[in-house]
């Protein structure tokens, strides 16, 4: 075989093992679909706000049992499905969690074998395998108006060291990734509703009625009845207590602030539904059949039905009252124990109920102490204050006589000079019509005036220099005084008659625009008044609406908070504290003697008598002296008023005569 033969051999030898090694060749592994997903959402983008209704569903490992949770639109209304179609405010919240979900990806893969669903919490808590009980996680599902599955998830545990990345799994797979999630969601019942339940205000509170008392069914009566009303004007006043002795007691203002505070901030923990025949009673002014099973569900509660009155509660009332004229009954019922489950939604663990010895036993496991409460709403129209009242007529002005109407307008004639001009500068017309009259009924002033140039020449010894200058400018007043009657009559009138007073509204005039003002603001008092009414009126109804379907639930702390006794409401007075230097209340002052201390005051009595006309003495000597000349002063006085009280020049004058006459009968 030449060299070029043996050369093809080789080479076909060798492209026949490429042909076998092509053909018998293991084939290359194909990459799994789940590694295919890494990076996809699992669900493709969805507007938020198709989601109309949203179910959660937790297990209970304890109770080995399922909580749904589930929040729907029904009859353009959000209600949540799971709680009897109780009110939700789920509109916005559901909308925020379905934004949460949107795009949710698929990070990582992690795993599709089931036998360790159970260590990543991803096991579906709606499986009927009771076996599987450990690792069951929390399922979402998101659907639409038709009820199409938007969203669909098994939510497992946090994957460690890895913050906000969570196992998750679509039910109908079984493949396990991780993924980024930032879910906003809460199957708290009281996440999802209007947790306020009173809907007020603290400051609107102007009264409360706290009704105590207990029932003993055995007997079917009261036990320890006790009322007590606080009232309140105004939200900045302390708060009073009927029948209080204020002289001794007082409010303790520290804890009727602790009520009303619990008052405003009462929150609901869980809801009951009311039978139907009840309900339509106490919504419905004609009222509806209450039958004997809503009797029983009543009392099932702590709540009886009276025949021909309202019902009563085992544990009293309290009605608060606001100043928009709301009040509130609250009728406090029978305490249970419970799960959080239990005092939502009222399914019990097992199915039964909890007397005292099992209730003891779920204290143990956790649970907690509940109360039930029934609230009705009326309107107190009294609280709003007095209606306000119409004006009445108009009444006639009181007609005056002629003579009562002269001498009112000449009494401020009267009073203007004298308050505008001193006496001195008056006409001396004035002078001879004053005085005339002293002349003649008075005779014995008749030798004072003939006497008067006499006095006139001793007055300028005894007063000197100051006298002059008066008369000095009496003289310069008097060509003034005496330039006036030569004046034109025109601006005689100018300067003497009293300036014109601008005209007025009559009497007639005046009641009217009176009456008329009054009808105004009687007007808009009575406007505003209605609207509070029927503002009231409305909160009412919007209230019993609410209120009609459900017994409420509240935690035994906040019972304790609101149902107060007299013995808390009231403190003894504490006495004010004494001002520095000033003695306690009913202790003596300082240098008093104490009551409880008489032996010592004796000789403290017996020696201050011992001083006193020693002191005295000298005291009752000195103002013996100045007796007789004290009638004198009070003698002047009627005879300085006596003659023109416009001229205190003249006044002056008898005055100074007098002792002159004496002297004259001395001599």
């Amino acid at each position: 075989m030449n060299e070029s033969t043996r050369t093809l051999s080789y080479v076909g030898v060798a492209a026949v093992s490429v042909v076998l090694a092509i053909f018998f060749a293991p084939a290359n592994p194909k990459a799994p679909d789940e590694f295919g997903e890494i990076g996809r959402p699992f669900y493709t983008d969805f507007v938020a706000t198709d989601a109309k209704s949203m179910t959660v569903v937790s297990f209970n490992e304890d109770s080995t049992r399922s909580k749904v949770f589930n929040v729907q639109e029904k009859d353009g209304k959000w209600v949540i499905g799971s709680h009897k179609n109780y009110p939700a405010d789920g509109k916005d919240r559901l909308a925020k969690t379905a934004a949460s979900v949107i795009g949710i990806k698929k990070e990582q893969f992690a795993t599709k074998d089931p036998e360790q669903y159970a260590a990543m919490q991803v096991v579906d808590p709606l499986d009927e395998d009771s076996k599987k009980i450990k690792g069951r996680g929390q399922r979402v599902t998101l659907k639409d108006a038709s009820g199409k599955v938007l969203v669909d998830y098994i939510i497992g545990k946090r994957v460690p060291n890895r913050d906000s990345y969570y196992y998750i799994r679509n039910p109908n797979e079984k493949s396990v990734y991780m993924a980024k999630l930032n879910i906003d969601l809460s199957t708290k019942f009281a996440d999802w509703i209007e947790s306020d339940l009173l809907q007020l205000q603290g400051e609107n509170l102007a009264e409360i009625v706290i009704i105590k008392h207990e029932i003993d069914k055995k007997k079917r009566k009261f036990v320890g009845q006790e009322t007590n009303i606080l009232k309140r004007a105004k939200p900045s006043d302390p708060w009073t207590l009927d029948g209080l002795d204020e002289a001794k007691e007082e409010v303790n203002q520290t804890e009727v602030g602790t009520m009303t505070t619990a008052l405003a901030d009462l929150k609901i923990l869980g809801v009951r539904e009311k039978p139907d025949g009840l309900s339509a009673e106490l919504k419905s002014e004609k009222g509806g059949v209450v039958d004997q099973m809503a009797i029983n569900d009543l009392q099932s509660k702590g709540y009886y039905l009276q025949p021909d009155g309202p019902i009563v509660s085992d544990h009293g009332e309290v009605i608060p009252i606001t100043d928009g004229g709301v009040a509130y009954t609250l009728r406090f019922g029978e305490v249970f124990f419970g799960s959080e489950l239990e005092m939502e939604t009222g399914i019990e663990a097992d199915k039964r109920k909890l007397d005292e010895k099992e209730g003891k036993k779920a204290e143990e496991k956790g649970s907690t102490k509940n109360r039930y409460v029934f609230i009705t709403a009326h309107f107190d129209q009294k609280s709003l204050g007095p209606v306000p009242e119409a004006p009445g007529k108009a009444k006639k002005p009181a007609v005056k006589k002629p003579a009562e109407a002269k001498s009112e307008e000449e009494k401020p004639a009267e009073e203007k000079p004298a308050d505008d001009k001193p006496a001195a500068e008056k006409p001396k017309a004035d002078k001879p019509a004053e005085e005339k009259p002293s002349e003649e009924k008075k005779p014995a002033e008749e030798k004072a005036a003939e006497e008067k140039p006499e006095a006139k020449s001793d007055e300028p010894e005894k007063k000197g220099d100051c006298q002059d200058e008066a008369e000095k400018k009496s003289e310069e007043k008097k060509p003034a005084e005496e330039a006036k009657p030569e004046a034109k009559p025109a601006e005689v009138k100018k300067e003497t008659a009293p300036a014109a007073a601008p005209k007025g509204p009559t009497p007639e005039e005046q009641a009217k625009a009176d009456l008329l003002a009054a009808t105004k603001k009687y007007e808009d008092d009575l406007k505003v008044y209605n609207e509070k009414v029927a503002k009231g009126q409305k909160k009412v109804k919007e209230l019993n609406e609410r209120f009609a379907d459900w017994y409420y639930v509240i935690s035994e702390e906040n019972f304790l908070k609101l149902r107060l006794s007299r013995a808390t409401l009231v403190k003894e007075k504490t006495k004010p504290e004494p001002k520095p230097g000033e003695a306690a209340p009913g202790e003596p002052k300082a240098g008093e003697p104490k009551p409880d201390e008489p032996k010592p005051e004796e000789p403290k009595t017996d020696a201050k008598p011992e001083e006193k006309p020693a002191a005295d003495a000298p005291k009752t000597e000195k103002p013996a002296e100045p007796k007789p000349e004290a009638p004198k002063a009070e003698e002047k006085k009627p005879e300085e008023k006596k003659p023109e009280a416009d001229k205190p020049a003249e006044e002056k004058k008898p005055a100074e005569e007098k002792p002159k006459e004496e002297k004259k009968t001395s001599e």
